[in-house]
């Protein structure tokens, strides 16, 4: 191999290799996606947390579980641990919430799992992760 052919050779696998790196992988995506929904239970923002379920009918029992709860005060959500599966294509997260209903200032903790599935990129999804469990039942 003469020089300008290894010169070539050695740009060429800098490039492929620079290019392999900057590709995402699947479960770079979750930790925001969890993150963003804890920050909109936070906030009360149920509507918003609801769109990351992957079924209408969840969606709509999380929205209406919340619904009825107007002294609910949520002071902290949390994610504590995100635990990916092998395949890489779903996850457990487990959060704590932490909360009181008025009138009492009494804070009780809520401790909670959800599953999360990898969709894909999918035409009109915003979202490329999914919480494929029911929101378990508010103490």
């Amino acid at each position: 191999m003469t020089g300008w052919m290894k010169v070539v050779f050695l740009c060429s696998l800098v490039a492929v290799l620079s290019s392999c790196a900057a590709v995402p992988r699947v479960s770079d995506d979750l930790t925001p996606a969890a993150f963003d929904f804890a920050q909109r239970l936070r906030w009360k923002d149920f509507n918003g947390a609801a769109r990351y379920f992957d079924e209408a009918a969840k969606k709509h029992a999380f929205v209406d579980q919340f619904a009825e709860m107007e002294d609910l005060q949520i002071t902290d959500v949390r994610v504590e641990t995100i635990d990916l599966d092998e395949s890489g294509q779903r996850a457990t997260t487990r959060m704590t919430l932490e909360y009181f209903l008025l009138p009492s200032v009494s804070v009780k903790t809520f401790a909670l799992k959800l599953d999360w599935a990898y969709a894909g990129l999918k035409p009109n999804v915003a979202e490329s992760w999914f919480i494929d469990s029911p929101f378990p039942p508010f103490p």
